[in-house]
């Protein structure tokens, strides 16, 4: 008996044994209880690549490259359907949603107005500005020999426009309906699933330079002078000379802002421009306008390069 999601319930089984010749004796009468409870939703979990644990919290520099897996476990009689990205939000006002399509499981009878049609999870296209992919599995010949687990690969590199950048990531893992018949229609043979969401800060203010760039070359990225970065990072005596290690620079003054600021107070004030202040603050994008258009949050944080010759103080 392979039991479905329709046999939820409790049950009795009795089985007795009766001799075939005189004096047709009785054996003791057995009986079963068994309970049929609903199949439990997949388990995803997400963790650091070459790491273990469950995290859901990640924070990386301008500069660096962070992996992140997505794994989904269901118990063994159980398979996957799916694993994928049901939806991104970003700080800079981007939102992405996947949606739900629906095909013919066999074309050539797609003609047959009863044939039940199956339910896909079509994923976001990720815009190329935010440096993102999905990938995976990490082991596809594991993955291929275990149709009870799945898994995807996040890879986030974070470019020199993602000074405080915020994003939310969620994964939407559906499982089938274990050993249920596979005359069942498409959608009924879906099971249950769940989402999970992951969250990504980038550093404000400070990028990781690697080994062999030198401060120069970090002031070129940001558009700015060595001098300017020179002052601001006192520890690097020798900013001519490329790194040997990946060391963390600031790139900007951490500014917070007082009551009754308004963005352009703070571009006098740093003789800075608003072109500027957008480059590196994520969330100064044109969507976001309503947000900093008039007086700002008292204690906002703002990633500023000062222009030393072109300040109101």
């Amino acid at each position: 008996w392979t039991p479905c999601d329709v046999h939820r319930g409790y049950y009795y089984y009795c089985v007795f044994g009766l001799s075939a010749e005189p004096p047709y004796d009785w054996a003791p009468i057995k009986c079963a209880f068994i309970n049929v409870v609903g199949d439990k939703p997949p388990r995803l979990t997400m963790h650091p690549f070459n790491a273990t644990g469950d995290q859901v919290r990640y924070s990386v520099y301008m500069g660096q490259s962070l992996d992140i897996v997505a794994r989904v476990v269901d118990n063994p009689s159980d398979s996957i359907l799916e694993l994928g990205v049901s939806k991104i939000d970003v700080n800079n006002g981007d939102k992405l949603r996947a949606r739900v399509a629906y095909v013919y499981e066999d074309v050539s009878t797609a003609t047959v107005h009863e044939l039940a049609l199956m339910p896909i999870l079509v994923q976001p296209d990720l815009p190329p500005f935010l440096g993102l992919a999905v990938g995976g599995p990490l082991n596809e010949t594991y993955t291929a020999l275990n149709p009870h687990t799945m898994e995807r690969v996040v890879t986030f590199v974070p470019s020199r426009m993602h000074s405080g950048l915020e994003l939310t990531m969620c994964f939407l893992a559906i499982d089938a309906r274990g050993f249920c018949p596979r005359e069942l229609p498409g959608s009924a043979r879906v099971g249950d699933g769940t989402e999970r969401c992951l969250l990504v800060s980038v550093h404000r203010c400070k990028y990781a330079m690697s080994p062999g760039q030198h401060l120069p070359h970090v002031a070129g990225l940001f558009e700015t002078s060595w001098l300017q970065l020179f002052s601001l990072n006192p520890l690097l005596t020798t900013p001519e000379v490329p790194a040997d290690t990946e060391t963390i620079v600031n790139i900007g003054h951490r500014h917070v802002v007082g009551e009754g600021q308004y963005l352009d107070s703070v571009v006098r004030r740093f003789g800075t421009s608003l072109r500027d202040l957008s480059f590196v603050n994520a969330e100064l994008s044109e969507r976001m306008r309503a947000q900093w258009e008039g007086a700002l949050a008292v204690g906002t944080e703002l990633c500023v390069i000062p222009n030393s010759c072109a300040t109101h103080v």
